[in-house]
């Protein structure tokens, strides 16, 4: 294995772990579903945008299905795996579009579109699997997931447009 690939190897480990963590420990029971809420789509989003690509589709989707797994929602599991994978291949389209751009003005709409369509896709796909499961009951954490998304969207817009703007990135690819 050459040094790249455990580099990206090393970097899908270490941002599956994120998300599992932040997934984890920032989960805020819902009592109307008994589901939770949780602010892992910020990591998520983060893992987009820092390794981006299939290493943060599989890191994103595993680490976020491993929270699911340690909280006993065995069933959400795969669909986790599935709806988080698929965030980080919408936001990065975005993402690597506002790295191009040089207008800040264009950039910033780039990445905010990354993230309200992934968060949108978080809302429908969750929705999806629950009609699946819970038929008229998927109704019930709507509401819910519409929150998390918002509150995840804005945070993980702030975020990124400062990681953008003070180069941590490229700094830390190099």
């Amino acid at each position: 294995m050459n040094k790249t690939n455990t580099r990206r190897l090393v970097e899908c480990a270490i941002f599956a772990t994120v998300c599992f963590v932040i997934t984890r420990l920032l989960a805020i029971p819902a009592f109307y579903t008994k589901g939770y809420v949780n602010l892992g789509d910020v990591a998520v989003l983060m893992t987009s945008y820092m390794i981006g690509g299939g290493y943060g589709a599989v890191a994103a989707g595993l680490g976020s299905a491993m929270a699911d797994f340690s909280m006993s929602f065995y069933h959400y599991v795969p669909a986790t795996f599935v709806i988080k994978a698929l965030m980080v291949l919408i936001s990065v389209f975005f993402f690597k579009h506002s790295e191009r751009s040089e207008s800040r003005f264009i950039s910033v709409l780039l990445i905010a579109a990354g993230v309200i369509l992934a968060e949108t896709f978080m809302v429908l796909g969750y929705f999806a699997f629950e009609l699946f499961l819970y038929k008229k009951g998927a109704f019930a954490s709507l509401a819910g997931n519409c929150m998390q998304a918002i509150v995840c969207a804005v945070i993980s817009v702030v975020i990124i447009i400062i990681l953008k703007r003070s180069n941590f990135v490229k700094m830390i690819k190099k």
